[in-house]
């Protein structure tokens, strides 16, 4: 019994030396970030200096009206590339840009930007179903799309890929591997800053900021 009282002694000291030993290790990492976040990427701003004009573009909105280069003039507009079955990317950026966009709404004069969000599956993303998706996330996102080759060409200017991936064989089950940064455009129509994933809305809204008061705000040019 003796010896039976020791090894329970001995393994209750044992677990609580572990259980002090994970607490050390976990406090260490919370209060070194440098170690800790070291593996963890961070948020980051791909600027285009000069931006990149973009021009001759055609698509369609979800409203059924074209959606051109002119649409770009007067509005700074956030762009993602994606698709309404996506499983993961697509809500999760389309969440990270409401969080961007709300955030605007309450701190800083929102007025002239836009969420736009380009389905680069035509195949099975009408108008309508585009436009439940989108609005599901935000009433004022806008959803655009349109034939494969202007989809192409759209992409093609923003340096955006997409692929389909086929399951089995062919027809509608597949996925489509695409771009996941969110790109930003300026109030004359330029490309001036892509943000790869992973997203923070906050440093996306603080970037955001920076390059209106660069740039300016583009109330002087407002077209629609």
């Amino acid at each position: 019994m003796k010896a039976l009282r020791e090894n329970r002694i001995y393994f209750t000291l044992l677990f609580f030396a572990l259980v002090a030993a994970i607490s050390l290790w976990s406090w260490r990492g919370i209060n070194n970030p440098s170690k800790a976040e070291a593996s963890v990427p961070r948020s980051s701003t791909r600027l285009f200096e000069p931006p990149i004009p973009l021009n001759a573009l055609s698509l369609t909105d979800h409203n059924g009206r074209e959606f051109n280069a002119v649409r770009f003039m007067g509005n700074w507009t956030f762009i993602f590339f994606g698709y309404t079955n996506c499983p993961d990317v697509c809500p999760v950026a389309l969440v990270d840009l409401n969080a961007v966009y709300s955030g605007l709404e309450k701190g800083y004069e929102l007025g002239n930007t836009k969420v736009v969000f380009v389905s680069v599956d035509p195949q099975r993303d009408s108008l309508g179903h585009l436009a439940e998706y989108v609005t599901y996330f935000n009433k004022n996102f806008l959803g655009i799309t349109g034939t494969p080759g202007q989809i192409e060409e759209f992409a093609g200017k923003f340096g955006a890929a997409y692929k389909k991936v086929y399951n089995e064989g062919k027809g509608e089950d597949y996925l489509v591997d695409h771009t996941a940064s969110i790109m930003l455009v300026d109030h004359l129509g330029r490309l001036i800053a892509v943000f790869p994933p992973p997203h923070d809305a906050n440093f996306i809204k603080a970037e955001f900021i920076k390059l209106r008061d660069k740039y300016g705000d583009g109330y002087g040019c407002l077209v629609n």
